[in-house]
Formats: C-alpha cells, sequence, structure tokens
C-alpha cells in the first residue's frame, strides 16, 4: 500500500494534522495508524471521575476525519524504515509514504518516591479499559 501521507498515533495530535493535511491537500492519501479503535480525548480524561457518566463518554471520535476521505489503520507499527520511505505493522504489512509524521504522544511513569507502589495509587494512562479500572476503584473508595 502507498498513501502520499502517514501519520502514527491517532490522539488529538495525529487526528488534527491529517484533516489540516487533508483540507490543506485534498488529493492526498493520508492514512492515521492507531493501536486502538476508539481513544479518549487526554484533556477530558479528568471529567471521567466526577462530571461525565462513563469513559465511553470521553471518547475521540474519528468520524469527521473519515468523512474528509482519511483512512485510518487500527494496529501498531514495528518498523520504520527512513531509506525506503516505509513503515511495517505488526500484522507484517508494509505502507510507503511520501511524508511521514510520528504523533504518539506522552506515556506516564511512576516517580521514584516512596510509597509509589501502594494500591489505589495510579499513573492516568490514555487507555479507555485501564481508565474504566480506574474509575471502579475510584468510586469504591472511601470518602
Amino acid at each position: 500500500m502507498k498513501k502520499d501521507v502517514v501519520i502514527v498515533g491517532g490522539g488529538p495530535a495525529g487526528i488534527v494534522t491529517a484533516t489540516t493535511a487533508k483540507k490543506t491537500y485534498p488529493d492526498k492519501s493520508i492514512v492515521v495508524i492507531r493501536r486502538e479503535r476508539e481513544g479518549v480525548v487526554p484533556c477530558g480524561i479528568p471529567y471521567i471521575f466526577h462530571t461525565l457518566p462513563t469513559v465511553d463518554a470521553n471518547a475521540m471520535p474519528i468520524k469527521g476525519a473519515e468523512d474528509l476521505g482519511i483512512d485510518f489503520i487500527f494496529d501498531e507499527v514495528d518498523e520504520i524504515c527512513t531509506d525506503s520511505k516505509m513503515v511495517k505493522l505488526s500484522c507484517g504489512e508494509f505502507i510507503e509514504y511520501e511524508k511521514l509524521v510520528i504523533a504518539t504522544g506522552s506515556q506516564p511513569i511512576f516517580p521514584p518516591i516512596k510509597g509509589n507502589k501502594l494500591p489505589g495509587v495510579f499513573t492516568i494512562a490514555k487507555d479507555k479499559e485501564y481508565l474504566k479500572s480506574v474509575c471502579a476503584v475510584a468510586k469504591s473508595a472511601k470518602k
């Protein structure tokens, strides 16, 4: 498969990059590669604990990007071959590109402080299932 623009990462930066590129260059083929079909809006994560009814209510939709003609692949990139301008997906497929954007975001870390491994101490990762488990623990916590 060959695409004009390959974007690795489907969070806010990846989606905004894809939609901006498509609006600026409507004839270019664009694909976003992301792990999960439906991610969360990172800046909305604090609201899942009190304001939003569920973690699913904080889902980041891709329909608008799809409506613009942006393609999505739900997989992981195992390798980036800059010399041949190709990315290799974990399924074994290669995608050739003209331009590559890496928009993989950030990952939280546990700071090396006393108590960071105690029960009920969490980092806040941008993963729906993980956030559902954190919400369940938070709801059962003593006030």
